[in-house]
């Protein structure tokens, strides 16, 4: 079967890097200090509804468990950006110790808006995990009907 003969070294790569990268990974999880070291970070990109009306565009995102002030709304270009953290602290009892660990969830979202916005009104709330973004229209960006002669 020498027709075969081009595939052994492919084959041979393949199994050697699983190998390689198998080693690395049981390496990483024995090393006692990583626990210390890592605190678990998980990002979620935020779901939203964009409503584009004839004066304003209102985003809305649930954004659960966290607080108005962990919120940072910014608006550059047309893109809005909505950046917000949330941590919790998990306490888990042992025999002779305490564990602690920190959970950070980072949450995002990034919008291209419909229309140029008045930055200078935008006006934001916050209730039960839901977030409400009202971005007046610049007077530029509004619909304006041409009557045809």
């Amino acid at each position: 079967m020498k027709y075969l003969e081009p595939l052994r070294v492919p084959r041979r790569m393949h199994r050697r890097f699983g190998e390689l990268f198998d080693r690395m990974h049981r390496d990483v999880l024995e090393t006692p200090f990583l626990e210390e070291v890592f605190t678990p970070i998980d990002t979620m990109v935020l779901s939203v509804d964009v409503k584009d009306t004839e004066n304003e565009i209102v985003v809305v995102t649930d954004i659960p468990g966290v607080k108005k002030e962990d919120i940072s709304i910014t608006v550059d270009n047309s893109v809005l950006e909505i950046n917000a953290s949330r941590e919790e602290l998990t306490e888990d009892e042992k025999k002779d110790y305490w564990k602690k660990e920190r959970i950070c969830t980072q949450f995002y979202r990034s919008v291209h808006l419909p229309a140029s916005v008045n930055e200078e009104n935008i006006k934001a709330s916050f209730k039960d995990g839901v977030l409400e973004i009202k971005l007046p229209k610049a007077e530029i960006a509004k619909k304006k009907e041409i009557l045809i002669e």
